[in-house]
């Protein structure tokens, strides 16, 4: 039995003994290395190449976002209605051409034309006939052969065909052309692009269709759509920019001019019209057009610098930077941009949150795990 209990003691001592040694390593370790190991960070060698922002707010004006269209100023057109029923035989023109004020474009062939035609070649034979006749009436009366009557006579004659040929030529301007080899020849009566065709060569043509329409499209309209529910608040001289899919990055800045008063019956909004300076071309008609619309209210944003917005699946995001190696990503909405900033709804980021700027991208992919 002593052997027995002998043999407890001494494992007892040895327990107690590598109890002492794990005590006196454990004391070698100094404060620096357990402080080195407690402040270890993943992003240690990212937080080199970082900087940080700040948010900030701001004072903007509302704005009001509308659909439109542009459309060539229907004060400088011209439109060719024709009066009469007949053929185009020729036609000089293609839609989007630019013409010249006198430039020929059509040429028409019609039985009224073909009528006019005849009765002033015959008119204008007769007219020679009647001054010959006055002439020589003149000629006889200044050597007393002929009287004063048959002087007046001969001149009524020559007058009257002379009326004659004016109504005929009138016929043909109001018609909206000259006759060469008994045919209408439609000119130009402006400076300007082709902005409809409703033509071509071989088509019969009757009274009140306009055939083409010509503009001036140094100045164009864009029309703005302004539904019932936002009529309190789009009044003339509000400013507006204008953007297109076709300009995308660029800004047309305008100010509504006037509006209509009468709703149009097929979309059921009133028009907002805004004249744009396009000298150079590039806004044409037809394009479909964002209309954004200040309005005289301001309200209190908030302004995050574009380097410190990721734009990732469609949706908007911030990196966060609470403290010292800690990152979060939170996703933002914004209301607009301009060159320098992002503008968001005030309640969406704390003023003055540091948020990751130069490099924000890198961090917010490995934090993505990318």
């Amino acid at each position: 039995m002593r052997n027995k209990y002998d043999r407890s003691g001494r494992a007892l001592c040895l327990c107690a003994i590598w109890l002492c040694c794990l005590a006196l390593v454990s004391s070698c370790k100094g404060p620096q290395e357990e402080e080195e190991a407690a402040s270890t960070c993943p992003y240690e060698e990212i937080e080199k190449m970082i900087d940080t922002i700040n948010v900030q707010t701001a004072q903007q004006y509302q704005t009001l976002q509308l659909t439109g269209s542009v459309d060539y100023n229907p004060e400088q057109v011209y439109r060719y209605v024709p009066l009469l029923t007949g053929v185009v035989t020729t036609s000089h023109f293609a839609l989007g051409d630019y013409v010249r004020k006198g430039q020929v474009l059509l040429e028409i062939g019609s039985p009224e034309i073909t009528e006019i035609s005849a009765s002033l070649a015959e008119a204008e034979t007769r007219l020679l006939t009647a001054n010959r006749n006055l002439q020589s009436q003149q000629a006889l009366y200044k050597d007393g052969a002929a009287s004063d009557r048959d002087v007046l006579e001969a001149t009524v004659e020559a007058n009257a065909v002379q009326a004659e040929i004016r109504k005929l030529k009138q016929s043909l301007q109001i018609y909206g052309g000259s006759l060469v080899q008994g045919q209408l020849v439609v000119k130009s009566e402006i400076s300007g692009y082709v902005v409809e065709k409703n033509v071509v060569k071989g088509q019969q043509i009757a009274p009140g269709e306009p055939l083409f329409v010509l503009g001036n499209l140094e100045k164009v309209w864009i029309y703005a759509n302004v539904y019932a529910g936002n009529l309190g608040q789009i009044k003339d001289g509000q400013l507006a920019e204008i953007s297109t899919t076709a300009w995308p990055g660029q800004v047309f800045k305008g100010k509504i001019n006037r509006m209509s008063n009468v709703f149009d019956p097929e979309e059921r909004v009133l028009k907002g019209v805004i004249e744009l300076d396009n000298r150079q071309g590039q806004l044409k008609p037809g394009m479909m057009a964002t209309v954004s619309v200040r309005l005289d209210d301001k309200e209190e944003v908030v302004a995050v610098p574009l380097k410190g917005v990721i734009f990732d699946l469609d949706r908007y995001y911030v990196v966060k930077m609470p403290s010292t190696c800690q990152y979060l990503i939170q996703e933002i909405h914004p209301l607009y941009q301009d060159s320098q900033f992002y503008y968001i709804a005030k309640d969406e980021l704390p003023i003055e949150e540091a948020l990751v700027g130069k490099n924000s991208l890198l961090v917010y992919n490995k934090l993505r795990g990318r």
